[in-house]
């Protein structure tokens, strides 16, 4: 983990004094966005002050657009401007349309456009995302009309209910969206099926709803639990002669949606809402005497780079890495990868959770815990463990000395709130409080973090803290391993003690030194019961080596070179090595090579095929099984058809700008060509998995990727699941559906 400090401006948010965020509901194609119009803007003054652009406006949803108001501005026009334009400007064939001269409500900021009228429209105040709007648009299909808006603070959530049409043909082609994104993010959903033809929905906070939706079932009331299952262990049985079932979404946000879906489908994919048919639940991880593999035939993915959650200050470059979007790629990853490393998953003060603030609350950037839980499970059914980032170097204050609590419950060692006399006492809080007696224990000259409260791993309180929350992340969010951060700023020896108390799978530390004889030595402080990441290969044979030219560098390097390779993690690239625009990232000496910026692929390629090659536990980066996941693919089909593992035996010869390796497997032999030597033919009796030219890789043995395919829980049901090109189907009877639901 490597952050900086940034100095937040005030929050963009409609409380404050200094900032607030008004929306506009264009009125559709029928007014303001008639003649493919999407440029909108809002000019705004404060007072008799002079008035300014705020930029364009940013579709939120529908019609409704978005703008946020930097300044105390109580005056708004709301404008409508020509498509062609680059940039908001007054003028004729400007600006098309455009409100009267209106004033910001206290209370209210979405500005709905009603009419034409003159030389300006017409329109009304209201309140977007508290509350409801009332009424909103009518479902698809079937003419329900739309539901009622709620009371209350409403912003954020969602509400989904189940109804079904006994019989009926909505009109419509049966589709669904029914997969694991659709969860109900805050706990528990309450439906009531007291009001006749009316389900009643009530949330965790008692905030009572209505939705129109029809239905035929006799009053019942039926409690959806998405951490546990359906209410009482049992599913909420489907009417007999039910065709379809309706889904309808709420999200108080002016748009009702519903959707539908065949029955035959609903029971092929057995929608189980979470948890229904018992399986998340189930997955117990096992305890580990040591967390480190013999002879590891796994292989790692790092699953996020650095900024990866994608919101307004993040990245997309190479796919977004938030639970949700991780779960549409599960089955993927699940095919080639034994091991996933995911972004920390607690409440933290940055976007990418390596400040943390509260430990046991598991929502941040990246998803809900409802998404987390169903994206481990994923990857449990097909056969992959999950690996947490664990920070506890440090902690994200609320201010300075003041710490939320952390519960974690009486199963996992109960509740703990943080004191400022837990922090070590050269922490650079000096002067806001009475801080530890103990300094910082770390074992690097930068081990005092200055961007976040240093704990005293010396202090009892925050060593059973730190026990609890592993024991929560193994227990309770069913994480099979732990990636330790930022390990250079306390002694190892708490490592050891830490994973001892959870007994994971797998645990490894980033002791970030490149120095192998130091990385040796903290294996051996931790009791040889961890590995590390091997930063010594990093540098020797990446960055001295295959990118300068100098195979010789990749002779015996790093962990492996002190006979330390069973506890080496390699990796070519992390979320902090990699081109970060927030730093620059000049001192991790990867940012002038050429290397991580991914635009020389020989480079990547070479390197990969390297370490997929090694003995070790390899680490793919993400940024390079985006962009090479064919060629990357190959390379762990070779290693796994080798049967190569953590402590493979190497033969292997340099020369001048070419390298050759031979290393042993447990099934067969990989042979590994770089540089200039790729032009080697396979020898006798071995089979290419690469061949490119500087890089060729041979191989004896067999392997087929594994296939994410679970049994439909129903058992009188005959679907089948099985992949097809890396895409899940369904079969029942003789229609195939894809993983939505939607029949192919």
């Amino acid at each position: 983990m490597y952050a900086t400090v940034l100095c937040m401006m005030c929050l963009v948010v409609s409380s404050d004094a200094c900032a607030k965020t008004l929306y506009l509901n264009t009125g559709g194609s029928n007014l303001w966005e008639t003649d493919n119009a999407n440029k909108f803007a809002i000019w705004h003054w404060q007072g008799s002050g002079q008035g300014q652009w705020s930029g364009w406006m940013t579709r939120e949803e529908g019609n409704v657009w978005k703008a946020d108001i930097s300044d105390a501005s109580d005056h708004v026009i709301f404008c409508r401007c020509n498509s062609s334009m680059t940039a908001p400007e007054w003028g004729d064939g400007k600006v098309w349309n455009k409100t009267s001269d209106l004033s910001v409500s206290a209370n209210q900021n979405l500005y709905t456009i009603t009419g034409w009228g003159g030389e300006t429209s017409t329109g009304s105040w209201s309140t977007y995302g508290n509350g409801g709007e009332g009424g909103g648009q009518g479902g698809e299909g079937g003419g329900q009309g739309g539901g009622q808006g709620g009371s209350g603070n409403t912003a954020g959530k969602n509400f989904y209910a189940i109804g079904w049409i006994n019989g009926a043909d909505c009109g419509e082609t049966a589709y669904a969206l029914f997969d694991d994104n659709y969860k109900f993010v805050d706990g528990k959903l309450t439906i009531d099926c007291q009001m006749g033809s009316y389900i009643a929905m009530k949330d965790d906070d008692g905030n009572f709803y209505y939705s129109k939706t029809q239905t035929t079932i006799d009053d019942m009331t039926v409690t959806f639990d998405w951490a546990n299952g359906w209410s009482g262990g049992q599913k909420w049985a489907i009417p007999q002669g039910v065709n379809y079932i309706i889904m309808r979404e709420v999200n108080f946000k002016g748009q009702i949606k519903l959707e539908r879906v065949d029955k035959a489908t609903y029971d092929a994919y057995h929608l189980d809402m979470g948890g229904g048919s018992g399986e998340e639940d189930s997955y117990v991880v096992p305890d580990y005497d040591v967390a480190v593999p013999t002879q590891s035939e796994d292989v790692m993915l790092q699953a996020f780079y650095w900024n990866s959650h994608g919101e307004s200050d993040g990245d997309r470059t190479y796919g977004s890495s938030t639970w949700s979007a991780l779960q549409n790629q599960a089955a993927d990853i699940n095919g080639y990868f034994d091991l996933v490393w995911l972004a920390p998953s607690c409440r933290s003060k940055d976007k990418m959770g390596y400040l943390p603030m509260q430990y046991p609350n598991q929502n941040n950037s990246m998803g809900t815990e409802a998404e987390l839980t169903t994206l481990i499970t994923s990857f449990h059914r097909g056969g992959t463990k999950v690996i947490a980032d664990i920070v506890i170097n440090h902690m994200g204050d609320q201010n300075w000395v003041n710490f939320l609590t952390q519960n974690f419950g009486t199963e996992y060692g109960g509740s703990f709130s943080p004191l400022s006399t837990w922090i070590t006492s050269n922490d650079e809080a000096q002067g806001h409080g009475t801080l530890g007696t103990h300094a910082d224990d770390g074992q690097e000259s930068n081990a005092n973090y200055p961007s976040a409260r240093d704990w005293d791993h010396q202090n009892e309180n925050v060593q059973n803290m730190c026990k609890a929350y592993l024991k929560y992340l193994k227990g309770k969010m069913k994480y099979d391993g732990f990636r330790f951060d930022y390990c250079g700023g306390f002694h190892v020896s708490h490592v050891d003690a830490y994973v001892s108390a959870a007994k994971p799978y797998l645990s490894v530390m980033e002791y970030w030194n490149g120095d192998p004889n130091v990385l040796k030595q903290r294996i051996d402080n931790a009791h040889q019961h961890t590995m590390t990441f091997d930063f010594a290969s990093f540098y020797t044979c990446y960055q001295q080596g295959i990118a300068s030219n100098r195979y010789d560098k990749l002779m015996n390097p790093g962990m492996r070179g002190k006979g330390y390779a069973k506890y080496a993690v390699s990796f070519v690239d992390n979320h902090d090595t990699f081109n970060r625009s927030d730093i620059g990232n000049t001192d991790c000496g990867n940012s002038t090579d050429g290397h991580s910026s991914l635009q020389n692929q020989d480079l990547i390629l070479q390197c990969n095929a390297y370490m997929l090659s090694m003995p070790g536990i390899p680490c793919v980066f993400w940024p390079h099984w985006y962009t090479y996941k064919a060629d990357i693919q190959k390379m762990i089909m070779a290693r796994k058809s080798a049967g190569i593992h953590s402590e493979s035996a190497v033969q292997e010869q340099s020369g001048s700008g070419w390298y050759k390796a031979t290393v042993t497997g447990k099934k067969g032999t990989l042979i590994l060509y770089l540089g200039s030597a790729a032009n080697e033919a396979a020898p006798s009796g071995y089979k290419t998995a690469l061949k490119t030219n500087k890089v060729a890789m041979y191989y004896t043995g067999e392997w087929s990727p594994k296939e994410d395919v679970e049994q439909v829980p129903t058992a009188e049901k005959s679907g089948v699941k099985y992949l097809q090109n890396g895409q899940l189907r369904i079969v029942y009877g003789d229609k195939v559906y894809d993983v939505t639901g939607r029949q192919l």
